[in-house]
């Protein structure tokens, strides 16, 4: 009786040096202000200067919870790039540089890593930037092509539905809801939960028995999310007490799970910042 109460109290003593000195993640998933349209499912483009105003205040709002660093999806090898873009940001040269360097190209103008990352950090007391994007395999066709000879005609609709419905839905929110709305919105455990829950739902189980395409599509996408997380973790130290990840929000739900089960991180909920 005696050791288990012992055992007992190393355990609570280990739970509370874990927790002690645990540094804060905001975790903030976002749509693409840009609207590239290079994932699945397809938007119209959304009105980067109409929420001018409102980035002023979600940004003043991130300023008081006050990261020290903010992680952003940038190719992690192309750090030297970011560091220069954010320098020229902080001299009031951004733009005119984009505008010369990349004519016409919407993306350095309304992307939100300008648009609310850059504008974050520099009120931040100029806090750190860091690149953590890698991209892996996402085979689409190859999952398509093996649901099309097991014969999964059902599962194919379900998919094609599925995206459809997203897009369409995406598009009228955006037309409903102003900015720090919709970014709550994808901000919720429900949303999360949906923007993870098709990979296991729907693909895992794409093609024949032992064809194993859709389930190497879903561990292609953790595996990209594990890479990008571990780039996080490499980058903090015990004395970062509060951070911020800034990702496509089906990224954020895979790392609100990492973060979760990380003992020496505690995830902040979006609705705690932006009250």
């Amino acid at each position: 009786m005696k050791r288990i109460l012992l055992l007992l109290c190393v355990i609570g003593l280990l739970k509370t040096s874990y927790s002690y000195g645990q540094t804060k993640v905001l975790l903030l998933g976002t749509f693409h202000f840009d609207s590239p349209n290079l994932d699945l499912v397809k938007t119209n483009p959304f009105d980067v200067v109409k929420g001018q105003q409102e980035l002023e205040k979600i940004t003043d709002q991130i300023k008081k919870f006050n990261p020290t660093k903010i992680f952003i999806e940038w190719n992690y090898d192309e750090q030297g790039e970011l560091d220069t873009l954010y320098n020229l940001y902080k001299e009031g040269k951004f733009l005119d540089f984009v505008k010369q360097k990349y004519p016409g190209n919407k993306f350095y103008q309304e992307s939100e890593i300008f648009q609310l990352a850059f504008r974050a950090a520099k009120k931040c007391d100029n806090a750190q930037l860091y690149a953590i994007d890698i991209q892996t395999k996402f085979p689409f066709d190859e999952v398509m092509k093996a649901i099309q000879e097991a014969r999964q005609d059902q599962l194919a609709q379900t998919i094609q539905d599925k995206i459809a419905k997203m897009g369409k839905k995406e598009d009228e929110d955006r037309k409903k809801y102003n900015l720090t709305q919709l970014l709550l919105a994808k901000n919720t455990a429900q949303a999360r939960k949906n923007d993870y829950s098709d990979y296991v739902s729907l693909f895992n189980k794409a093609g024949k028995l032992h064809d194993f395409r859709g389930a190497n599509l879903v561990s292609e996408w953790y595996r990209r999310n594990l890479l990008m997380y571990s780039m996080v973790q490499k980058n903090v130290t015990p004395k970062d007490e509060r951070i911020m990840v800034v990702l496509g929000a089906g990224h954020i739900a895979v790392l609100k799970q990492l973060v979760d089960l990380d003992q020496n991180m505690k995830a902040v909920d979006l609705h705690e910042v932006l009250k």
